[in-house]
């Protein structure tokens, strides 16, 4: 498959097979220290990624993004996840805002309903 046909709005989520750190401290180069978080799992997002689902705004919004390969939407949506994430669970980064919008692919995916009760 040529770089031209493959998706331009791909997640890849690589699969972490050994425990990271809580929080882990880096040493660059120029003797600056960086703090990094520990990327969370499906588990602690699930309970967050369902509570969002239930916003039918949310859903209507998730609807037009998704597979409209508009890459700057995509975006902007995943921003609004972690806006909206954030008012939950104020330690909420754009990794995990990326990692539950996913996991709402896979909730509204499975329903196939929205929270108003349309198809």
């Amino acid at each position: 498959m040529s770089d031209q046909d493959r998706p331009k709005s791909t997640i890849h989520i690589s699969n972490i097979r050994q425990p990271v750190p809580q929080k882990t401290d880096v040493k660059l180069g120029s003797n600056k220290t960086v703090s990094r978080r520990e990327i969370r799992s499906r588990e602690e997002l699930m309970p967050l990624a369902d509570k969002i689902a239930q916003d039918a705004t949310v859903v209507d919004r998730f609807r037009r993004v998704q597979g409209s390969d508009d890459e700057q939407l995509a975006s902007q949506f995943i921003g609004e996840i972690a806006r909206i994430a954030q008012t939950l669970d104020s330690n909420i980064t754009q990794t995990d805002a990326a990692r539950i919008t996913v996991l709402l692919m896979e909730i509204l995916k499975v329903s196939g309903e929205r929270p108003d009760g349309e198809r």
